[in-house]
């Protein structure tokens, strides 16, 4: 048992802990306060940022952007409508864009649901062997949305692909030499962006031939008063408004804007633009002894193909003004690229592809796309235009 004077210490040094816990307990409360206020604060101000930085990372897929029952109509442009259905919601639309040298923004190397994105940008599980093979014929494709298969079921079942397939199956046997196809084509990528691609990347790696499959995404821009030339495509202007938001957080004013305000584009500027673009892609090109072919791409708004009631929709949604604007920048972009005379230079009309077909076969997914079905036409197309062109530049028989 304690004594009086152990339990008078005791007591003392009891009621000295209560001293000391009373004392500091407001400034513990306060930090608690200033933590948790802290990071609510942190919270509430990066929230902005970190919502514009998740939105780069999805992948839109077509199946997300539909209803279930829109779904239904939209797989009636596939082969197999069945299986559209199901799997849609994992069919690549909109690829997420990382910064790309001199292009702003192009595909993030990776997977991303059915769309397959190597080291080098281009939509393939294959890289770009380098130096090229013996015996290989080295085709770059290159373009926007369509282009890269947006909606495409699958990876084998885009534009590049199907071409490849059939230079294999019905060229190859007469040439000896082995066609490959790689694809690099971005949403919403004008011609200013393939020429640079094919600058500055393609011409780099050993191509035989590269086609530009474009035209829409000009008239396009233009329409919403853009200079081709002179432009952020959608995915520079995300990373545009992510680093204004960084400025704004760290209390700096945001970058000025050097692009200007829209103004109205006509059609002739439409066309010469092009043509600047593709003679200097054409030039390029020459100068590594490849040829260039440039395929005018067909569009919803123009083409003569009875449509169906879901694709009649479609094109009613485009205003008269959108519809006069296609109608004369196709015709100015046709004119002067079928006069367009360049070493190595070929064209392709085939901004009315689909002509013959019924309002029973379904092929629009949009104004700009199709699906499977639309992508094995143009590729079919593509490769009886090439044919004459490859013959040509076959190794003589020994």
């Amino acid at each position: 048992m304690l004594g009086g004077r152990d339990r008078a210490m005791s007591s003392l040094a009891e009621m000295t802990l209560r001293r000391m816990f009373l004392a500091i307990l407001p400034s513990v409360f306060a930090l608690v306060i200033f933590a948790f206020g802290f990071v609510i604060g942190r919270y509430q101000v990066t929230r902005t940022l970190r919502r514009q930085i998740a939105d780069s990372l999805g992948s839109e897929t077509m199946g997300r952007m539909l209803t279930e029952n829109e779904k239904c109509t939209y797989a009636l442009a596939y082969e197999d409508p069945a299986a559209a259905v199901r799997e849609m919601d994992h069919y690549s639309y909109s690829i997420p864009n990382v910064l790309t040298p001199f292009v702003g923004t192009g595909p993030e190397p990776g997977q991303h649901e059915n769309a397959f994105i190597n080291s080098m940008q281009f939509r393939s599980t294959k890289e770009v062997a380098m130096p090229k093979p013996q015996g290989v014929y080295r085709i770059f494709l290159t373009g926007g949305s369509t282009a890269f298969g947006s909606g495409a079921p699958s990876q084998d079942r885009i534009i590049g692909q199907y071409l490849e397939n059939l230079l294999s199956a019905e060229v190859s046997p007469t040439t000896h030499l082995r066609y490959e196809v790689f694809t690099l084509a971005n949403p919403a990528w004008t011609s200013t962006h393939e020429r640079i691609a094919i600058e500055n990347r393609l011409s780099e790696l050993e191509p035989d031939t590269v086609i530009s499959f474009s035209g829409n995404n000009d008239v396009h821009w233009a329409g919403a008063g853009r200079d081709i030339f002179w432009l952020r495509t959608y995915g520079d202007q995300h990373y545009w408004d992510i680093l204004n938001t960084a400025r704004k957080l760290g209390r700096f004013p945001p970058m000025t804007d050097v692009i200007g305000t829209a103004t109205p584009v006509s059609p002739t500027f439409v066309g010469a633009r092009l043509e600047k673009n593709v003679r200097l892609s054409a030039t390029a090109l020459a100068m590594k002894d490849a040829d260039y072919v440039y395929v005018l791409q067909p569009t919803i708004a123009l083409t003569s193909k009875p449509l169906s009631a879901r694709e009649e929709k479609m094109r009613t949604r485009l205003l008269p003004p959108a519809l006069e604007n296609f109608a004369k920048s196709y015709q100015e972009m046709k004119s002067r690229l079928s006069s367009l005379h360049a070493d190595r230079f070929f064209y392709l009309d085939q901004s009315d592809a689909f002509a013959g077909l019924n309002a029973t076969d379904e092929i629009f997914l949009d104004s700009y796309h199709f699906g499977d079905r639309g992508n094995a036409i143009v590729a079919r197309k593509i490769a009886d235009g090439l044919k004459p062109i490859l013959n040509q530049r076959a190794p003589s028989p020994r």
